[in-house]
């Protein structure tokens, strides 16, 4: 028997804008590292700044409540507390508080509670 806490995986036509973006810049990502491999330093220049326009637009403030996958599978609902670049690569980093743990995402899988695909 199924449990009935699982949340569901949504449908194409339940994907909100910000779930479309996020996988717009994983498409982009994939094409500016084709662009890298194939030398083609300015399409690759182009996609980054898309990307970086991209990451902004996804970034959480400080206070908003989000939602985060953990490794676990399990989707946690918190609040962001901390907003910043990321010390092990390019990029934006977050802290979320989930009651008294904390957790560590990256900013755009820092998914508005209220948008995240797998809320109902």
């Amino acid at each position: 028997m199924a449990n009935p806490n699982t949340p569901k995986k949504p449908r194409d036509s339940e994907l909100t804008m910000q779930t479309r973006t996020v996988v717009l810049r994983m498409a982009l990502l994939a094409q500016q590292e084709f662009a890298v491999r194939a030398g083609d330093e300015a399409a690759a220049m182009a996609l980054a700044q898309r990307i970086k326009t991209l990451t902004k637009f996804l970034c959480p403030k400080k206070g908003a409540r989000v939602r985060i996958t953990l490794l676990t599978g399990e989707v946690a609902e918190g609040t962001v507390f901390w907003v910043g670049p990321s010390k092990l690569s390019a990029g934006t980093r977050c802290g979320v508080s989930v009651g008294d743990q904390t957790f560590w995402a990256d900013a755009p899988d820092a998914i508005p509670a209220a948008e995240h695909p797998w809320a109902r």
